[in-house]
This record gives C-alpha cells, sequence and structure tokens, in this order.
C-alpha cells in the first residue's frame, strides 16, 4: 500500500525507469536505499540528499519525487492541523514569564521584556531519561576535568537511530541546540548514577540562576550571562515592517559587540506559563533607547536610514553636525542605455540569431565619428565670428 499522498503517477517521466505496481517501487525503493548505505539510518536529511546525488538522472528524479510527495502531504497535515511553522523559531525554555507591563516602543510598535528559565532541575532530567527505551550508553555524565574549578554535569540521551550521536541537557542551559558525537563524549566526560549526580546536578541548578558560568570573579562583571538560567529577552510586537529600517540601522552599529544569536532580525515565538502566547521580533534590550532616538530624528527630518547606513551605522545623536538628507536631481536619459533596458535579453536560443533590435541601434563607432564632425563645424563657427570683428583685421578660411 503506498502512503498517503504519494501517487505512482508523476514519480518519473522516463517509461522505461517508472515503477508499474506498488510492489514493484517498493523492492526498487529498498534495494535503492541499501546501496546507498541508509537502510538502517534513515533520520539524517543532509547524507540522503547528498548520496542520492551518485544515482543516475532517472533514478534520481524517481526517488526525490517519492520524497517530495512524502514532503508535501506532511506539511498538508501540518496546515490541517494548526501545527505548521513557516520560519518562525520557539523560544526554547522550561519556564518563560513577563517581566513587567508591555510599552509602547514607535506608535503601533510595543516592547515586551520576558524572561526565560531554560535550567532543569534533577526531578525533570530524571524524567526524561526514563522515557528512553532500551538500555544504552544514555545516561549522566561528569566532567573528568574541572570547568572553571567547577564539576560540569550533563544528561546525554542517544539519538534514534542513530549509534553515535547524542542530545545534550546540562542543568544551568537546558537543552543544547547541537549534539554530541561518542568519542568527544567518552573523551571529556564520565558516566556516573543517577544517585551520585543528583547532590551536584542540584548544586549547579540552583546557582546558575544568578551567576555566570565563570563564577563570582567573572572579569565581565554582572552583566555577563554565559551559562546563566535566567535570561532576560525582548520582543518587538506589532507592526515592525515600519521601523525595520531603524532597527536594522542599530544593529549594523553594534554588530560587532553583538553575538551571533543577536546580530540578525528573527521572528521568534514565546509560548508563556499561563498560556499567552507572544510573536515577535528578538531584539537586544539596551539598543531600544537609540532606536527610538533614530526613529525621533527621522520623523523630525533630521536623518534617514539611508544616510545612517551610509555614516557606518552611526547614531545622528553622536554626530557634531545635523546630517541634511541630500536629494539629487534626475540626469539626462542616456539612449545608449535606453535602449539596452528595453532589449529583450538573451537567451540560449536567440543567442547566436541576429535580431531586429541589433540593426537599429546606431554603432558606437558612428556615434562617435558624427561627434567629432559637430565639434570642429562648431569651432570653424567661432574661428569665424571672433576673426570677422571690427578689432581684428579680415582672415579668409578656406575649407578643405
Amino acid at each position: 500500500v503506498l502512503p498517503p499522498g504519494v501517487s505512482l503517477q508523476g514519480l518519473c517521466d522516463d517509461a522505461s525507469y517508472a515503477p508499474h505496481s506498488v510492489l514493484e517501487l517498493h523492492s526498487w525503493l529498498k534495494e535503492t536505499m541499501s546501496d546507498l548505505g541508509l537502510s538502517s539510518d534513515l533520520t539524517d536529511l543532509k547524507r540522503f540528499l547528498n548520496r542520492i546525488l551518485g544515482l543516475p538522472i532517472q533514478k534520481q528524479n524517481l526517488l526525490f519525487n517519492y520524497f517530495y510527495q512524502l514532503l508535501q502531504e506532511q506539511i498538508r497535515v501540518a496546515k490541517k492541523n494548526g501545527k505548521y511553522s513557516e520560519g518562525v523559531s520557539d523560544l526554547p525554555g522550561s519556564h518563560i514569564r513577563r517581566c513587567g507591563q508591555q510599552s509602547q516602543l514607535w506608535k503601533l510598535a510595543y516592547r515586551n521584556d520576558i524572561i526565560i528559565d531554560r535550567g532543569v532541575s534533577f526531578e525533570s532530567a530524571l524524567g526524561k531519561l526514563e522515557q528512553v527505551e532500551g538500555p544504552g550508553a544514555s545516561g549522566f555524565y561528569q566532567s573528568k576535568r574541572p570547568l572553571y574549578g567547577k564539576t560540569a554535569y550533563l544528561l546525554a540521551i542517544r539519538k534514534p537511530g542513530m549509534h553515535h550521536l547524542y542530545t545534550i541537557c546540562r542543568p544551568n542551559t537546558g537543552i543544547n541546540y547541537f549534539e554530541m558525537d561518542h568519542a568527544e563524549l567518552v573523551g571529556k566526560y564520565v558516566q556516573i548514577t543517577a544517585e551520585h549526580v543528583r547532590d551536584g546536578w542540584q548544586e549547579a541548578y540552583i546557582s546558575a540562576a544568578d551567576q555566570c558560568l565563570h563564577g563570582l570573579r567573572c572579569g565581565n562583571g554582572p552583566q555577563c550571562a554565559v551559562g546563566r538560567r535566567l535570561t532576560h529577552v525582548s520582543l518587538i510586537t506589532g507592526t515592525v515592517c515600519a521601523i525595520w529600517g531603524a532597527l536594522e540601522a542599530v544593529l549594523s552599529r553594534h554588530e560587532y559587540e553583538l553575538s551571533k544569536a543577536d546580530r540578525s532580525l528573527r521572528v521568534v515565538r514565546a509560548e508563556m506559563d499561563d498560556g499567552e502566547t507572544l510573536i515577535g521580533i528578538r531584539y537586544p534590550s539596551h539598543l531600544l533607547n537609540e532606536v527610538q532616538e533614530l526613529l525621533q530624528a527621522e520623523q523630525a527630518g533630521k536623518c534617514s536610514f539611508a544616510n545612517m547606513a551610509a555614516l557606518g551605522g552611526r547614531s545622528p545623536l553622536s554626530l557634531t553636525s545635523v546630517v541634511e538628507e541630500k536629494v539629487e536631481l534626475p540626469g539626462p536619459v542616456i539612449s545608449k542605455l535606453l535602449s539596452k533596458a528595453f532589449r529583450p535579453p538573451r537567451t540560449l536560443l536567440t543567442y547566436f540569431q541576429p535580431t531586429a533590435v541589433a540593426h537599429q541601434i546606431k554603432h558606437p563607432e558612428v556615434e562617435t565619428e558624427q561627434k567629432k564632425r559637430t565639434k570642429q563645424e562648431l569651432k570653424k563657427d567661432d574661428i569665424k565670428k571672433h576673426c570677422t570683428s571690427p578689432d581684428m583685421p579680415v582672415i579668409h578660411i578656406i575649407d578643405d
């Protein structure tokens, strides 16, 4: 039986490779996946897309069309159930709550300050471990060497269908974005039981609430947020498109001062503990005052976002002189560029064929020769006018 959304028609344009029955299709898929070395690992999409490039073109089309039909069916079901997300990432965290009330940033754009608790308590980590099926290398680990004077703890859970990659969960930052290889895991950590890790895990969980990973003697000061459980995030909601230029201009000025996560404008979604959902632009909170100053200067006509970008992202209020917007008048129309703009683009079929437009366009050398003759005639007229004045003797000019 074919999966929902998959049909034999349209899988392959070449009749010699097109399967004539469902049994033939399943037999061919099983054999092809085995030849690609993917029969035991069906979860690595990047490896699958890379390895099908080694197949003949007809087999590539057949296998990719089968994958594409499955993907479209999954997207259709997700849209129907309201679970489809188009480019909106969720803010990770075990607990998310508001920090103060919503405030107005600019007209219909609003500022929302939230606090995200990324930490995972020992009870929650133990519950994640109990959900793992079957024995294996999944479990609690402690570092072989101390990190900033303390022993580091983590929970490693083997990914389903993959024997060398593990999902990492730490008491202070929760689940990590990147997996860890088995060789790196056993090289840096040693596995211990849940009873031995309980006290150390809880201590790291509690201390990370108000301390960074570097400890009390951190050289970055109290504002350092590396390894902290609680992170403060600002979301801009409302009509964000109207102030998009100001947000990008301020970010470009402080690009090298920000982390990689804050250097670009990203649409995120935050689900609060009370059931409220916020969708907006994540933005560094300490730059919002500068955004307001730039918007006020733009409204007063003192500066534009284009001028600020040309000045390297500097704020107009930090300049010694007021930057005025310069409007350039349109220049004369160049006939050569005008004809090029209305000329149809060349394709592989029309590149070697003469076109009617090409005969209508004057050759640049002819135009240059005409300009030279016109300039010579103008010079002769000027000489005649100058020489025929009453104060000058009569001079006869003989044309060639």
